[in-house]
């Protein structure tokens, strides 16, 4: 078994798996922005979609809500939701979309916008924004969206 963090005085907190887990990324999002010359597709997903049907199909998933933590990462939240809200966007709006709808105009964030979306998927089991998010983006980029209406089950309370 790897052993995930650093045993040393001086690499004490840090992760080892850190240049692994950079490498995957960077191949993730390379795979992603080069899609269309490999005549792959690319669908913008919500982080409670089901993944697994567009893997099948050979479509890779994007996350803009993990963009959006990158973007917070990389200290670029600020100027990205400031675009945002010149654009009419409510300043109480979540960060993630803000900072994703002015992304998408700018080809801004960490590295340079997200590819094109050939489709957006929407999942209505995490937050409501997404739903009025998506089909923002779904207008600007002039691709289909698709919901998943999630039912919700109640078992009863504890």
């Amino acid at each position: 078994m790897t052993e995930i963090i650093a045993t040393t005085e001086k690499d004490k907190g840090k992760i080892k798996a850190l240049k692994k887990i950079k490498e995957i990324m960077t191949c993730y999002y390379i795979d992603a922005k080069t899609a269309g010359e490999n005549n792959k597709k690319v669908a913008w997903i919500t982080s409670g979609g089901p993944v697994e049907p567009l893997i099948a199909m050979d479509i890779i998933p994007v996350y803009p809500e993990n963009y959006g933590a990158m973007i917070g990462a990389s200290k670029m939240g600020v100027d990205l939701c400031e675009k945002a809200e010149a654009m009419g966007y409510a300043s109480d709006l979540c960060s993630y979309a803000r900072c994703d709808i002015s992304c998408a105009t700018v080809n801004g964030g960490p590295i340079g916008g997200l590819p094109k979306p050939d489709m957006l998927i929407c999942g209505n089991n995490i937050c409501g924004t997404v739903l009025k998010w998506y089909e923002i983006q779904a207008r600007y980029f002039n691709v289909p969206l698709f919901i998943f209406d999630t039912p919700c089950c109640h078992t009863g309370i504890s």
